[in-house]
Formats: C-alpha cells, structure tokens, sequence
C-alpha cells in the first residue's frame, strides 16, 4: 500500500505527460503534387526527429481560403503557419514583391547573386511582424500561358490576363503594357479560363500543369514575365511553445528543404515544358521590338515603385542587380 501512495505521489507531482504539438499548415497547392509529398516527407521526418513531440498537419488545395483568410487565421492562431508564394506573403513582408518585380531578372544566376545577398534581410523582416521565415525556394521563371493565340504585343493587349489580387508592382506592368487585367483569387483560375471569364495566366510550366490550367490554354510566350518564390511561414507565436532543439529542428528542416526545391524546381520546370510542348502548347516569339517594350515596361515600372515607401531595399536590389551585370 505504501508503495502505492508513493508512486501515485509520483505521477501527481510529475503531471501530465506532454501532449504533441501540431502545426496547422495551410497551402493553395493541391493536394498529389511533388511538392506537398516532399511537405509531408518534411513533416515525417519532424516528427520522428522531435520523437512525436511535434507533427505537422497540412490543409492543401485553398481548403482555408485565399491568401488573405490563411493570413488572418493564422494571425488569430486557428492556422500555424502557410506555404505561400511570395506575392502573397508580401502581405507581411512587402519587401518580397522585389523578386518577382516584372522583367526584372533575365537569368537564374542574376537571381542567386541576389538571394545570396537579400535572403537574410527577408527573414529579418519577417521576425520583426511574428514570423519565421522557415523555407524561401525559387519557383522558376512564369510565362504568359493562352488559351487564344497571339503573335505581338498588340494581340496580347486584346486578350483578358490573369492578375493576382493586391499585386501592385503587377497592376502597373499592366497599365504601362497596355494589358487587361481581370483580379482573382488563384483558386478561380481553372474555372475562369474554362468559362473565357479570362484568357490567358502566368506561371511557371510545373504550375500550370499542377493545377490542371494545361488543360484549357494552347499557346506560351517565350518573354518571362517574372521570377516566382515560394515561402514557408511560421507564426513566431506558435513556435515559441516548442523547446529550442525542438523549434530548431522544425525550421532547419523546412529551410534544407527548399534549398533542395530550388534544384529540383529548375529540373522539374524543365520536364514540365517538355511535357506541355508534347501536348501541343505552342510557343511564340515576340519580336525584338516587343521584347524591348516590355523591358522598358518594367523598368518603368520600378521607377514608380521607388515613390512607394512600403519598400525598403528596392534600391539595393536595383545596386546588386546593376553590379552583377557589370561583371560580365
């Protein structure tokens, strides 16, 4: 008996065992895909490094609404944390629109001198709104996809575009271009393009053909329109109830994970506009005139960014950009 009382004595004193903590993660990525299989490998591996005290849950295909309704939930703590395209964690972080500024990068290697520079100064900024910017991984380059056939920048300016709601740097593309923009939330796009409510998007190939918009366009542009980013955000709050290894584990985790997507996003691209062509998307060459009107576009476009104040290092990423193109 007495060694009954003592070990009850025990159990009291010890309290409860800790229960696990799981992340709410929401995406707008569908659900199959390479990339949330590779989110849910990160998740496993969280789990049986942390010994089941942390796991991940995800809510892929927009099933927790736009940018906008993940943000607020997330501010209120229903949702953890969100794997978003950098437009839509501008939101949080204006500064992350810089990557994806129209006609602003020509290459993949103008953008890794830039991230290798820019990247830290992010994740700061993150810290600084409650965030932890877990995973920044290059999407790859968009182009323009058509369910209507073109051939000039004329014919492009009587198609209806895909804009993305909130998307400044973008609208003002628009306008200078002469284009016409019709706003929607990403989860309208297939429906729109079935329905001739809009024609043409962009993305990158692996995007069009993840989210079934191969289906309903026939032509691309071979202008890249901007550079894509993906981010993986986590509310500071939540992962202030873990233990420092614990919290350490989950966001080196995440981060090696998107330095791999980064690698494998650029061979999947590949595959993905292999595959589109096979299907018979075809492909259209703008001429050179119009090549050097879009580029005018964007720079146009970046010197009436530089009167808006809620960006801070556009000019450093204009410096970096100008020194890197010097070199060669």
């Amino acid at each position: 008996m007495r060694k009954l009382i003592v070990l009850g004595l025990s159990a009291l004193l010890a309290g409860p065992a800790s229960a696990a903590t799981t992340l709410k993660l929401a995406t707008q990525l569908p659900d199959g895909t390479a990339w949330m299989k590779s989110f849910r490998d990160a998740g496993d591996q969280i789990e049986a490094q942390t010994e089941g005290r942390v796991k991940l849950k995800f809510y892929p295909g927009g099933v927790m609404g736009n940018d906008a309704t993940v943000m607020r939930k997330i501010r209120i703590g229903q949702l953890h944390g969100a794997a978003l395209t950098g437009g839509e964690f501008a939101r949080v972080v204006p500064d992350m629109k810089l990557y994806s500024l129209p006609f602003l990068f020509r290459s993949e290697e103008e953008v890794e001198y830039v991230r290798e520079r820019m990247d830290s100064v992010l994740r700061e900024q993150a810290k600084e709104e409650g965030f932890e910017l877990a995973g920044l991984s290059g999407g790859g380059f968009a182009n323009l996809y058509s369910r209507s056939e073109f051939s000039s920048l004329q014919d492009l300016q009587s198609l209806k575009m895909w804009l993305p709601a909130d998307d400044e740097a973008a609208s003002i593309a628009f306008e200078l271009a002469g284009l016409s923009p019709v706003q929607l939330p990403m989860s309208d796009i297939y429906t729109s393009l079935q329905t001739g409510l809009i024609d043409s998007v962009a993305s990158t190939p692996t995007g069009v053909i993840a989210f079934q918009w191969h289906t309903r366009i026939k032509y691309m542009s071979d202008v890249p329109l901007s550079y894509l980013m993906g981010t993986f955000a986590l509310s500071s709050k939540a992962l202030a109830g873990l233990s420092d290894s614990d919290r350490a584990i989950v966001v080196d985790t995440i981060d090696q994970l998107f330095a791999g997507l980064t690698v494998s996003n650029r061979e999947e691209n590949g595959k993905a506009l292999q595959a589109l062509e096979d299907m018979g998307v075809q492909t259209i060459e703008l001429s050179e005139q119009d090549r050097a009107t879009l580029f005018s576009v964007g720079e146009q476009t970046v010197a009436r960014l530089k009167e808006d104040d809620d960006f801070k290092h556009l000019d450093t990423i204009l410096k970096l950009l100008a020194d890197y193109r010097q070199q060669d």
